[in-house]
């Protein structure tokens, strides 16, 4: 089990260019889980990886911040890839949003979030499966 440090830890060895955006992301993730509701969070590391998932079980998917090693460097938020969420989030999206097949959404973390699209994303993620349950 990792620990919050052990979690800021992996976030402060990001590249300069991501460390930034995903602390906002990270920020973000905390704020929709509470006004959704959907349980406390646990935040701890996955690969390697700063990750976010619900203590409530079959609610939602777990949440993944990560980067590219491109040039230039991109913030990444990964879900699992078994999921639909990328997919249809890709369909619903009139943003010129980034992706990363059927795992990420692409952030360029030199540009302004994209707020709302970023907050219904993690919405979506974090009630998948209960939402997936609900709608048959």
């Amino acid at each position: 089990m990792s620990s919050a440090s052990d979690v800021q830890t992996a976030i402060n060895a990001f590249p300069a260019a991501v460390r930034g955006c995903h602390m906002r992301i990270r920020e973000m993730i905390l704020s929709v889980a509470d006004e959704l509701d959907a349980g406390p969070l646990e935040e701890t590391l996955k690969w390697g990886q700063p990750a976010y998932l619900n203590t409530r079980r079959r609610t939602g998917t777990t949440l993944r911040l990560g980067y590219t090693s491109d040039t230039p460097v991109q913030a990444a938020i990964y879900v699992h890839c078994q999921t639909t969420l990328i997919r249809d989030f890709r369909l619903r999206q009139d943003e010129d949003l980034a992706f990363d097949g059927n795992r990420g959404l692409m952030l360029d973390p030199d540009k302004p979030l994209p707020e709302g699209p970023l907050r219904a994303f993690i919405s979506q993620a974090l009630t998948y499966h209960r939402n997936k349950k609900a709608h048959g």
